[in-house]
């Protein structure tokens, strides 16, 4: 046991022992280095999905943003019609002519009268 204790003190039995840790934190160090790269590997391919989704998502609502505008149109155009029909059919029943005389007399009646009170007031 002493021959080997002394061994390892000796200049030469160190050296050995630095040698080998060297080694070690070397194959660490590739080691790890791997595993870097196969993370950023990971990584890149990660953020390349993610930017493909967010493509497909944005791709996605566009076109359900276009329908939803079609279909606004469509009900706006369809509403517009509705109108204009009602509106022509309203325009078509009404009796304007009819509605100015009536409103005319009425008018006339309202003035006779008012000079008819005039005059009795001041006669």
């Amino acid at each position: 046991m002493i021959g080997k204790a002394e061994q390892r003190e000796t200049p030469e039995g160190k050296w050995l022992a630095e040698a080998e840790i060297e080694a070690c934190r070397q194959e660490l160090e590739a080691s790890f280095l791997r595993e870097k790269e196969i993370f950023e590997f990971k990584r890149a391919e990660i953020l390349e999905r993610l930017d493909q989704m967010e493509k497909n998502t944005l791709s996605e609502v566009d076109a359900e943003r276009c329908t939803f505008e079609n279909r606004r149109n469509d009900i706006l155009s369809s509403l517009r019609a509705e109108l204009e029909k009602r509106y022509e059919t309203f325009l078509s029943q009404l009796r304007a002519e009819e509605l100015v005389a009536e409103l005319a007399q009425e008018c006339v009646d309202s003035l006779l009268t008012c000079h008819a009170q005039v005059r009795e007031g001041i006669a």
